[in-house]
């Protein structure tokens, strides 16, 4: 780990940008008191998120989702993480993203959206897989596009299955 820059959420969600809180979670905010706000870097700039992660590491760039949209973060200087641009992703339903070769791959209750990251600065829409409404994780791996659907709880539906997406040709 280069640097880790660790925040007290509690007294500073006024402002996300200005007090360098990257990533907030409300539904977590009483299990998790302090957030760490750096990152971890390595030659390629890059890193793996897990398939739950709302945030991931990709050209030095970090990748955060909320709801209904994406922010994009430079973070070559790791102890000045720089605010880019918000990115509108049309939906109020974001759970997931999960950074691949030069894509972004984002999870929804209603679908996964793919994003091009060619331009690390300026994330564009490639495609939009849509299914039936359920929590929705996503990984890639090789030529394929994993999206696993959990119905019922708080996302409604009741699919439990997982879709295999060919990618080969993004």
């Amino acid at each position: 780990v280069d640097t880790i820059v660790k925040s007290d959420i509690k007294n500073l969600i006024r402002n996300e940008f200005n007090y360098q809180v990257i990533f907030y979670n409300p539904w977590l905010s009483s299990s998790m008191p302090t957030v760490a706000t750096g990152s971890t870097r390595s030659n390629s700039g890059s890193a793996t998120a897990g398939s739950m992660a709302r945030f991931g590491l990709y050209n030095n760039r970090l990748y955060t989702v909320s709801n209904s949209d994406l922010k994009v973060f430079n973070v070559t200087q790791a102890t000045q993480p720089a605010f880019v641009r918000t990115v509108s992703l049309g939906a109020g339903d974001i759970e997931t993203i999960f950074p691949y070769r030069t894509q972004l791959f984002i999870g929804s209750a209603t679908g996964m959206h793919i994003y091009d990251a060619t331009n690390p600065d300026q994330p564009t829409r490639l495609s939009l897989f849509t299914h039936a409404r359920a929590c929705d994780p996503v990984i890639a791996d090789g030529d394929f596009a994993y999206v696993t659907l959990k119905g019922g709880g708080f996302c409604g539906g009741n699919s439990n299955q997982m879709d295999v997406i060919n990618i080969q040709d993004l």
